[in-house]
């Protein structure tokens, strides 16, 4: 979108459907992610661990693992990396740091993929050791503030439904 706080949301919103789509996750498995249940290899494979479901009532847990997208739009580990960088830049700076991030970014070559970005897996070493237990999707306001509580299933819900209707889909 045009307007960085479009931006912000972009990114959160892309990393969340690449996550629940690609790893047939619900919404409350989503909701629940902390940023300690998501690994990203130096290949760009991504593995999440799912601690808690609805179908897993003795909380075994289980592990789903992404392989790296063929472009970075469908790459979940390069949509992940996206979102750490504007959520370390916001614990960093706030709102100006988010905006000087945006910045780099668009002067960043659009096909070549973040997970090879240097950067951005060093936000995500950052974030892990910041915040391991912080949740890895949070709410966005239309202002681009971003909250430390995690995102709801209602949001994930919400989100899926504004994103589908965006896409011309009933």
């Amino acid at each position: 979108t045009r307007y960085w706080p479009g931006a912000v949301i972009g990114r959160r919103d892309r990393a969340l459907l690449l996550l629940g789509f690609a790893g047939a996750l619900r919404r409350s498995e989503l909701a629940a992610l902390q940023v300690r249940d998501v690994e990203i290899d130096d290949d760009g494979v991504v593995t999440v661990r799912i601690r808690a479901s609805k179908t897993d009532q003795d909380a075994a847990g289980q592990t789903v693992a992404y392989p790296r997208g063929t472009t970075r739009t469908t790459c979940t580990a390069c949509a992940v990396l996206d979102w750490a960088v504007i959520l370390g830049a916001w614990t960093d700076g706030g709102r100006v740091a988010v905006l000087q991030a945006l910045t780099v970014a668009r002067t960043k070559d659009p096909s070549r993929h973040a997970c090879t970005d240097p950067d951005a897996r060093e936000a995500w070493a950052q974030m892990g050791e910041r915040d391991p237990y912080g949740p890895l999707l949070r709410p966005v306001t239309k202002a681009a503030t971003i909250t430390p509580r995690p995102i709801s299933g209602a949001t994930v819900a919400g989100v899926i439904r504004t994103r589908l209707a965006d896409a011309g889909i009933d």
